[in-house]
């Protein structure tokens, strides 16, 4: 079963650590609280968490826009985690794909089109693009969609 079905069976709120930790395949993912998943993250999400988003996303919209290939490897090899920096970005950009999966009703094609097409109210960037750059762009996105979610449109 994908990444984006296996956390969309679960029942915690949307944007949940429990949400958030499933669909970076963390374990114990159904336990996890907020401040656990914080920790999960500065201390270095592991590099499952970039295969799983992949999964999702693909692997051209996470490996080189979140984490260099030559990192991404290195990584893998090493068994280590992600940087603090690296992890941040990750966490931002599953904030994104669980706000869109709501959204979209998982509809990989809908949300896919949504993620990479030039949006306005994103001065033109892409959703995708801005929630790679920093953890402010992911921030723009969630808002943007929450704006969707209450009547206005995306």
């Amino acid at each position: 079963m994908a990444a984006l079905d296996l956390y969309l069976t679960s029942r915690a709120p949307a944007g949940s650590a429990r949400r958030l930790g499933a669909l970076l395949g963390l374990p114990d993912a159904a336990g996890r609280s907020e401040v656990a998943l914080a920790n999960t993250v500065a201390q270095g999400l592991p590099i499952a968490a970039i295969d799983r988003l992949a999964e999702v996303l693909g692997r051209a919209a996470v490996i080189g826009p979140v984490i260099p290939e030559t990192s991404y490897r290195r990584a893998l090899k090493a068994g280590v985690p992600l940087s603090r920096d690296v992890s941040d970005r990750v966490y931002g950009l599953s904030r994104v794909v669980d706000a869109a999966a709501r959204v979209y009703r998982a509809d990989r094609e809908r949300m896919g089109h949504f993620l990479s097409e030039p949006h306005p109210l994103l001065d033109g960037a892409s959703p995708l693009a801005l929630a790679t750059a920093s953890a402010a762009g992911a921030d723009a996105v969630v808002a943007l969609i929450e704006s969707a979610e209450a009547g206005f449109p995306v």
